[in-house]
């Protein structure tokens, strides 16, 4: 009876990282995409792993940032001297998103975001 306990408790222990890094990676992909902003106009996001890097017509910008959850954190620049952080929030179906963005030193502006293609 011991021995199947412990291989139960084993395989639970070894299955709860799995599931949560299987969600973490899907939540990721789901920000690779074409998206239309309200901040940026169009943005070009590419996902691997955690990590989120895209570009956008706005000034020739970049930006690179880190999902956790449904979340999007980071930072962007842009030509010539341009540069601030960002949260964006995936909406449940993956095709949406609201948040905020800033200049450098400046105050938070809201900024939302729709899929366009993918």
């Amino acid at each position: 009876m011991r021995r199947f306990l412990a291989i139960g408790v084993a395989a639970i222990a070894v299955a709860a990282p799995l599931s949560t890094s299987a969600a973490t990676a899907s939540a990721t992909a789901q920000w690779s995409r074409y998206w239309k902003s309200s901040c940026w106009d169009k943005v070009e996001l590419h996902a691997k792993g955690t990590k989120v890097t895209g570009s956008f017509t706005w000034f020739a910008g970049s930006l690179v940032g880190t999902v956790k959850g449904s979340k999007l954190t980071g930072t962007w620049k842009a030509w010539p001297h341009y540069r601030g952080s960002f949260v964006f929030t995936l909406s449940s179906n993956g095709k949406k998103f609201q948040g905020h963005w800033k200049y450098r030193g400046k105050a938070w502006k809201s900024c939302s975001g729709t899929k366009t293609r993918g």
